[in-house]
């Protein structure tokens, strides 16, 4: 006799995975686990889930009727922006800004989704402030009622809120522009620079296909995306666009910033060591006539007369005098 199915948990247990699961009608109704199987296909689904929890696997791999292929790339450990067509579904792979406490928010975190006729199945790993927003929009009835408008309406606010990522690269940036300005390179990071730059590489590796998946969806004309929630994945890709090009900028412009930062201080650097070089060079021979001077030998002149000191010092200043002048007529000073 085989074993009994697993005991599927309460509605909306997050230890068992599903966070919520709602039925996109007027009004909004929420869905229980034991509910979720018998979707009525005029009324379109959203349901969210923790991707580690077991319970939520199970049902994804054994009750979704989902493609296995689907399912392997919803539960993969890593992802990266994509957008896949199977025959009854769209793969959508996007990346979000933590916006959790204590997070950096230039660590993206991924929201994997799935689309079809009459669900939208979305997946996290760590909470995400762009689901919240757009959750808490419709159960205020102030949010979409497709399913296809909850994945263009979550695309948009996640593109919105990659702003923060910005302006975290750009202080730095701004900080290291005014020292340089005010001619103060010591108070110039050049590591802090570098990290500038790793992060917007980083950053644009996947903001950057993000961009190509949002496109596409708006291009492909896929049927289960109406115009409404095209326009808003045109805008959700413009606003990625902009992100990857000020990326690029930020990028530039801290490497512009870093030759700045190490012509100035070769500039420095060059300019102690002539002017060391111009010391070295007048007081030289003053070193060579008093080293000879000093030699403890017979014969010095002057050794016995009480006025030699100063006949050697004054010599030695006109020396240098005369050194000087012809470093200037040179154009060495």
């Amino acid at each position: 006799m085989s074993e009994p199915p697993p005991e599927i948990p309460t509605p909306f247990d997050a230890a068992g995975g599903l966070l919520f699961a709602l039925r996109l009608n007027n009004p909004i109704e929420p869905v229980s686990w034991n509910d979720l199987e018998r979707a009525e296909p005029q009324c379109p689904l959203w349901m969210h889930f923790d991707r580690t929890r077991a319970h939520a696997q199970e049902w994804l791999r054994d009750r979704s009727g989902l493609d296995p292929l689907a399912i392997d790339a919803l539960l993969a450990d890593e992802t990266r922006p994509r957008a896949t067509e199977f025959d009854r579904g769209l793969l959508i792979m996007l990346r979000a800004v933590n916006l959790n406490p204590g997070a950096e928010p230039d660590d993206l975190v991924s929201l994997r989704c799935w689309l079809d006729s009459s669900r939208l199945i979305t997946l996290r790993q760590r909470p995400l402030h762009s689901v919240a927003e757009v959750h808490q929009r419709i159960v205020r009835r102030q949010g979409p009622g497709s399913s296809g408008s909850v994945l263009s309406s979550l695309a948009l606010a996640i593109a919105l809120s990659l702003g923060v990522v910005l302006e975290d690269l750009e202080d730095p940036l701004d900080h290291a522009d005014e020292a340089l300005s005010d001619a103060r390179p010591e108070a110039v990071s050049i590591s802090q620079l570098a990290d500038v730059r790793r992060e917007a590489a980083r950053l644009r590796r996947y903001l950057a296909p993000q961009r190509d998946t949002l496109t596409h969806l708006v291009i492909s004309g896929n049927p289960l995306i109406d115009a409404g929630a095209r326009r808003e994945l045109l805008e959700a890709a413009d606003q990625n666009a902009r992100i990857v090009e000020h990326l690029e900028e930020i990028r530039d412009r801290a490497a512009v910033t870093q030759d700045e930062y190490r012509a100035v201080r070769e500039l420095r650097q060059s300019r102690t060591m002539y002017l060391l070089t111009l010391i070295a060079a007048v007081f030289l021979p003053l070193s060579f006539l008093t080293g000879l001077l000093g030699i403890n030998v017979g014969g010095i002149p002057g050794a016995d007369n009480p006025t030699a000191f100063w006949i050697v010092a004054i010599s030695l200043l006109s020396l240098a005098g005369v050194l000087v002048v012809a470093f200037k007529k040179l154009h060495w000073i």
